[in-house]
């Protein structure tokens, strides 16, 4: 594993936890946080000019692709066979 890899690992790792733990203890203000994010359009934009920002960043700096493929090929058929599928109640 690359040093980029661990250190990105590690970054999405904490962020996640952290965020989870923060999401379980403050539970109302994160939902009355997410209803005033929904009415406020110029906010969510802002804040998906942030993401946006950051997503890139992360996909110019671990341009890693190989791995994608396999669970995407696997993503589309399984996702297929679960729509054109016949029930057979």
């Amino acid at each position: 594993m690359s040093p980029r890899t661990s250190f990105l690992s590690r970054l999405i790792g904490l962020y996640c936890i952290l965020i989870a733990l923060s999401m379980i203890t403050h539970r109302q203000a994160i939902v009355e946080t997410v209803k005033a994010l929904l009415y406020e359009p110029t906010m969510m934009f802002v804040l998906g000019v942030i993401t946006l920002g950051a997503g890139l960043a992360l996909v110019l700096a671990h341009n890693i692709w190989l791995y994608m493929a396999i669970p995407l090929v696997l993503g589309i058929y399984l996702t297929y066979g679960g729509f054109t599928a016949k029930s057979q109640s």
